[in-house]
């Protein structure tokens, strides 16, 4: 009489296999992944500068001048400051269902990535300047990696 039993299962080695074949694969598709994040948060910075200008436009059509330039001094605003970071635009950013929204920041708004508003106080024409750093520096819409919108 034959008392011996068959074993049914995978045996290490070919556990080892399919870990490494997946391991293998997941490392394919991460860079695909990654430059797709990267695509699409330098869209929402482009989308966010355009919302800018627009609101800084509706302000200057209201206001007669542009945030902050009736200041002494004109600084440098950038994303990473407090909010609001471009003292009363906020009244002038709309969704489409004309809701009032807060002011937009960079996705990662940290010293690298960040939006800067700057306005030329001394400029009669009251012109204005907004950025973006675009994690894809040779984006064809920048200047060396700077998605500008300037009037």
């Amino acid at each position: 009489m034959n008392t011996t039993k068959h074993l049914r299962g995978f045996s290490l080695l070919e556990i080892l296999a399919v870990v490494a074949i997946m391991g293998i694969l997941a490392m394919i598709s991460l860079g695909p992944i990654h430059a797709a994040q990267i695509r699409g948060r330098d869209s929402q910075r482009k989308a966010d500068v355009n919302t800018l200008s627009q609101a800084i436009e509706s302000f200057y059509a209201d206001q007669r001048t542009v945030p902050d330039g009736t200041l002494a001094s004109c600084s440098l605003r950038d994303s990473t400051q407090s909010a609001p970071w471009i003292p009363g635009l906020s009244s002038y950013i709309t969704s489409t269902q004309g809701k009032a929204l807060s002011i937009p920041v960079d996705p990662k708004n940290n010293a690298t990535y960040r939006y800067t508003y700057q306005c030329f106080q001394n400029d009669p024409a009251k012109r204005y300047r907004v950025t973006a750093q675009m994690e894809n520096a040779k984006d064809v819409e920048s200047v060396n990696g700077i998605y500008t919108i300037e009037r």
